[in-house]
């Protein structure tokens, strides 16, 4: 199976004269094994269903330490959020352990811009809301930049080559969209809710979201 329009061809065609910072929920880059980092249960299935959302901690700083992250997670701001297993544009169908959102486009990230400087982080949930999730993965995306005129950059979901916060690093046997073929992925897997404590504060996290809208 071809896929039908490459994630990079895709990004390319978005080119425009206006610099913008695009937050791209997407680990589709190729199809198959060279390039796709999937996302895996703790049972180690391929996670459809579950979230991806990324977006910035106020703190600008949680690390691997649990009490940090439970310390920070109220303040974690979704900036785009996609459900795993969903369909795929450049896939042409709906595969688990890929993501696919509609990009979002945040603007000019020019001088006095507040997300200058500010991390972003993905995190993923095993559940449709990262509030009713019993298994996670967090980990380190990029930093915000300033833009150069003219120019967008492109932050990507696609977990690859980095060591996650929350999650481990592993690998699943899995059909390829591209070839047809099983093929050995390298994958990020979720690991069960790491503390109750983690667990609360992601729960606090949903009713303080529903407080403000």
């Amino acid at each position: 199976m071809k896929i039908k329009l490459s994630f990079v061809s895709a990004l390319l065609a978005m080119a425009s004269s206006a610099s913008a910072a695009i937050v791209a929920v997407s680990n589709v880059t190729t199809g198959d094994s060279t390039q796709d980092r999937l996302f895996e249960n703790v049972n180690g299935t391929l996670v459809s269903g579950g979230i991806v959302a990324m977006g910035y901690f106020g703190s600008n700083n949680p690390s691997g330490d649990i009490a940090n992250i439970v310390a920070t997670i109220t303040d974690f701001t979704t900036l785009s959020s996609g459900q795993l297993g969903s369909f795929s544009e450049s896939l042409n169908g709906s595969y688990p352990g890929y993501v696919e959102a509609t990009n979002t486009d945040l603007g000019d990230i020019l001088p006095g811009n507040p997300l200058i400087g500010k991390k972003l982080y993905t995190f993923v949930g095993n559940l449709s809301t990262l509030a009713s999730s019993t298994a996670f993965a967090l980990y380190l995306v990029d930093t915000f930049v300033q833009e150069e005129a003219g120019f967008d950059v492109t932050y990507l979901a696609q977990p690859y080559d980095i060591t996650p916060l929350i999650g481990s690093v592993d690998s699943i046997i899995a059909v390829s969209p591209e070839s047809g073929n099983p093929e050995t992925y390298s994958t990020i897997k979720l690991v069960p809710e790491p503390s109750s404590m983690l667990l609360g504060a992601i729960g606090a996290l949903a009713l303080l979201r529903r407080r403000r809208n």
